[in-house]
């Protein structure tokens, strides 16, 4: 199990910031309480990455697993795997507060079925096993997840068997994010997933752990986000200090924030940095570009159909 409390820190560089607001309502500050920052680099380049690959497995060796089939549990087939891996899970609700740190393809019921076009057969639904909507990711991936998918999940906040004091539009809500990652994350893709009913956000990729080193190649693409929208906060997807991704086709709905980006100031080491093609439903802010600086990689931000509800 993963728990984190995120902290936007206000960051001082004697450079001049570019701040792109797509709304016509401004945003209120964002804040959480800190984490210790971990005094270590581990930064994450292409050379250790492909090596990294070449000695832990090849596509010969490797192997498919099973949930419930032959694992119970999610988690208990993640720590059998090996990098390279296949796990195949079946349709059903699994309540797990997952930690994923091998990068291994991970694929549900409705692997390959984009939900906002596609018509999807049951569900394989991932819950969190406890109730914290403050502080709980129920699916954390490490540093060690780079170069993991994730493919045709439900993620849903709401575990009926759990109770919290975080109720939004009929969801009671027991996690503040679904996927997260704040080790430093590359080359990672989450697609065709329905992501609802959280308290913070549906995916946070924070480089904060390694001192915000950039990571690269990361995509987000056609997922649904839902019932994001608590008091304060609620954004479909968050992504800081370096944490370079491309957000493309996705539909969010019930939204504060559709997307917001944060505190971008070194270069991208890949070439995934756009923002584009999805459709928001915001109630403050359609796409959040924020704190980008000199250095950063110029984000490709087009063709977004962004409505504010008032």
């Amino acid at each position: 199990m993963k728990t984190s409390i995120i902290n936007f820190k206000k960051i001082s560089f004697c450079l001049i910031p570019i701040i792109i607001f797509l709304s016509s309502i401004d945003l209120i500050a964002q804040s959480k309480e800190s984490l210790p920052i971990i005094p270590k680099d581990r930064k994450i380049d292409r050379n250790s990455l492909e090596q990294q690959k070449k000695t832990s497995g090849t596509p010969g060796d490797a192997i498919s697993l099973n949930v419930p089939g032959t694992y119970a549990t999610i988690q208990s087939a993640i720590n059998a795997a090996n990098n390279g891996d296949l796990i195949i899970v079946a349709a059903g609700t699994y309540r797990e507060d997952i930690t994923l740190n091998k990068f291994i393809q991970i694929r549900g019921a409705n692997y390959g079925v984009n939900p906002n076009t596609g018509f999807r057969g049951p569900e394989s639904v991932i819950q969190p096993a406890t109730s914290d909507p403050d502080n709980l990711t129920f699916f954390y991936i490490g540093a060690n997840g780079s170069g993991a998918v994730i493919d045709g999940f439900t993620f849903d906040g709401d575990n009926p068997t759990l109770t919290s004091i975080v109720n939004i539009n009929g969801a009671n809500i027991d996690a503040a994010e679904a996927l997260g990652a704040y080790d430093g994350l590359a080359n990672t893709v989450v697609r065709n997933n329905i992501i609802k009913n959280l308290n913070y956000a549906g995916i946070d990729f924070y480089n904060f752990y390694n001192a915000g080193a950039s990571t690269y190649d990361n995509i987000i693409t056609d997922n649904k986000f839902d019932n994001i929208i608590p008091s304060s906060f609620g954004i479909g997807i968050l992504i800081y200090n370096n944490c370079y991704t491309s957000i493309t086709n996705n539909v969010m709905t019930r939204v504060r924030v559709g997307v917001q980006t944060g505190n971008f100031y070194n270069s991208d080491l890949g070439s995934n940095h756009s923002i584009s093609n999805n459709e928001i439903e915001s109630y403050r802010l359609g796409i959040f570009h924020n704190l980008a600086y000199t250095n950063s990689a110029t984000f490709i931000i087009s063709n977004n159909n962004i409505t504010t509800v008032m």
